[in-house]
């Protein structure tokens, strides 16, 4: 396994323009802190996310679960991608405190989602759920996100 973020590389300034393929980010179009994880064989997340991280892509990885304080001190986080992984289950609240733009947990193995997992995650545009193992969701789950959510797949 790789990446115990060493591997800072430029990410977009536009998070909602990024899909599950970042082929077409420019290098001049950069934050300031982007942590890219992706294909790397990561079974286990390697420690917290740093404080300056604004844009997480650990796609295509074998992660099965994300510690529930794994973004507690990135408050700077604007985009966060864990598809194609095998993640079964979210943390309550993880991403409370949050000024989240973009969710993309598509292609895991989530069953459920805790009730109260977007609360006070209200700006959240973007959010990739697809490909996953939901029978049912609990009742208002997105209304927290409702006002300014732009695209849900689902």
């Amino acid at each position: 396994a790789g990446c115990p973020f060493a591997y800072e590389m430029p990410g977009p300034s536009n998070p909602q323009a990024v899909g599950d393929d970042d082929d077409s980010v420019s290098q001049s179009d950069v934050y300031p802190y982007s942590i890219h994880c992706s294909g790397v064989g990561l079974t286990s997340m390697p420690g917290p996310i740093p404080p300056q991280a604004v844009f997480l892509h650990f796609s295509n990885n074998a992660l099965q679960s994300l510690p529930a304080t794994v973004f507690r001190n990135a408050t700077g986080l604007k985009s966060i991608n864990f598809p194609f992984n095998q993640i079964t289950a979210l943390a309550p609240g993880m991403f409370g405190g949050l000024a989240l733009i973009r969710i993309w947990f598509s292609g895991n193995r989530l069953a459920s989602l805790p009730a109260d997992l977007f609360a006070g995650c209200s700006s959240i545009l973007l959010m990739g759920l697809s490909n996953n193992m939901f029978m049912t969701l609990p009742d208002g789950i997105f209304m927290s996100v409702a006002a300014n959510l732009s695209e849900l797949d689902l």
